[in-house]
């Protein structure tokens, strides 16, 4: 395998020793420059054209991210990285928009470094090496790719992720709606990429997923429902999954069917569920899970303590405000709140007028961060009593852009290329600002 030369931006020279310290003796990285500072950096990439180069958020002169931007402008071919104390999910959305391939955390080693380097060069090269064998054959400097070659920057990145969707303790706020959604949304952008798989697993125990997908009834899917998966060896292989799994076909999305009735449902135990999770960790890179609308049972309970994170649908109603209480009080004594993330539902329903204050009202009680606040849509219920998921039919909708925002709050799937100048009439960064949080 070909060298891969190096720069290493940090106003830390302990730390740049450190990770120069750490390079040594690996078969292919090597440290071909250290700089202090963005315009150092700059200055050196121009320079010397390295394969790919460190930098720290933390900088002097400027911040990592335009130190950067500069790097590139300077040595196109440069891949990128950004380090950082505190890897947040602000953050790495908006590097990755400006065509950074990976945003490290500095505590890790300077092995784990090396790794994510040596992986992104590699893709990066290859990616640019299909593209060259593609294009047409033309005279350099002639036609509309002149003397270069243009490589899509990577529009989004996603890490493995198990994501829960519950409402507490409540039903009827649009959980499920919210589920789907979120699941449609992500698997028709990674059917586009080819690069994920999205599945949605049912744990209701009157599971409707399969009513709002337009996917036929329980019965008729119960060979492939979550209740058949006990009976899958714990470590399957890629084909025994798929076999599994349901395609959505509209939208690309894998489906694991709830339990064939009710009356079963008291066979979705904690055991089985973390091997369903277990399994889906490994071949999906985002899992979706809708739970009963209920924190007593295991569906719910296991589902959150397996997953990475749990979102928390509330709708602006003063009555509801009590039944969450008593869902954060069960989460708290379980050590799981640090998991929950509310997302506002209904917001602008004629029928509940002050969101606001109810948002207030939750936040003094229990500290629940919202990230998102769903607006009121008729097309959405629409679309759940035709099965068609609003996401799919209204790309463009307010609704549809909470969606994404959420899912964005755990991993930066829905970003935008930094050359893309307007989205729907409306300045880049006006849309970043929006993703990344109010």
């Amino acid at each position: 395998m070909s060298v891969i030369r190096v720069l290493i931006c940090d106003d830390d020279a302990e730390y740049r020793d450190y990770l120069r310290r750490g390079f040594d003796g690996h078969p292919r990285l090597r440290v071909a420059y250290m700089a202090n500072s963005g315009r150092d950096a700059e200055k050196k990439a121009r320079e010397g054209a390295p394969d790919a180069a460190i930098i720290d958020h933390g900088l002097m002169d400027m911040s990592g991210l335009e130190a950067a931007q500069e790097v590139a402008k300077a040595s196109p071919g440069t891949v990128t990285f950004l380090l950082s104390d505190n890897p947040w999910a602000g953050l790495v959305q908006q590097s990755v928009a400006l065509g950074i391939k990976s945003v490290m955390d500095k505590r890790m080693s300077p092995a784990e470094i090396a790794m994510e380097v040596e992986r992104w060069v590699d893709s990066t090269r290859e990616e640019l090496r299909r593209r060259t064998q593609s294009l047409p054959d033309r005279a350099p400097g002639r036609g509309p790719h002149g003397d270069t070659v243009w490589v899509e920057s990577e529009a989004h990145t996603i890490r493995q992720l198990v994501l829960v969707v519950t409402s507490g303790t409540k039903g009827g706020i649009g959980k499920t709606t919210v589920t789907v959604n979120m699941a449609c949304a992500a698997a028709a952008l990674a059917r586009e990429s080819g690069k994920i798989r999205v599945a949605l697993v049912d744990l209701n125990e009157s599971g409707n997923t399969l009513l709002q997908l337009n996917m036929g009834d329980d019965e008729s899917l119960s060979p492939h429902s979550v209740l058949a998966w006990s009976y899958m060896p714990d470590n399957p292989t890629k084909e025994e999954v798929d076999e599994m799994l349901v395609l959505h076909r509209p939208s690309g999305l894998l489906v694991v069917p709830p339990v064939p009735s009710p009356e079963r449902h008291d066979e979705v135990d904690p055991a089985l569920i973390r091997k369903i999770i277990s399994i889906l960790r490994k071949h999906c890179s985002l899992v979706i899970c809708d739970v009963p609308p209920t924190a007593k049972g295991a569906a719910t309970w296991a589902a959150i303590e397996e997953a990475d994170a749990a979102v928390v649908v509330i709708k602006p109603d003063v009555q509801d405000i009590r039944d969450f209480c008593s869902f954060y009080s069960l989460m708290k004594k379980l050590n799981s709140t640090s998991k929950l993330n509310g997302v506002m539902n209904l917001v602008g329903d004629p029928r509940f007028f002050d969101a606001a204050s109810i948002e207030s009202q939750i936040n003094k009680l229990t500290g629940l961060p919202i990230i998102e606040r769903l607006p009121f849509d008729p097309k959405v219920s629409h679309g759940v009593q035709r099965g068609q998921p609003y996401v799919l039919t209204n790309p463009e909708g307010d609704f549809t852009q909470g969606i994404k925002n959420v899912i964005n709050s755990f991993t930066p799937l829905f970003v935008v290329r930094p050359d893309v100048k307007k989205r729907n009439g409306k300045s880049i960064f006006g849309f970043l600002k929006k993703v990344m949080g109010r």
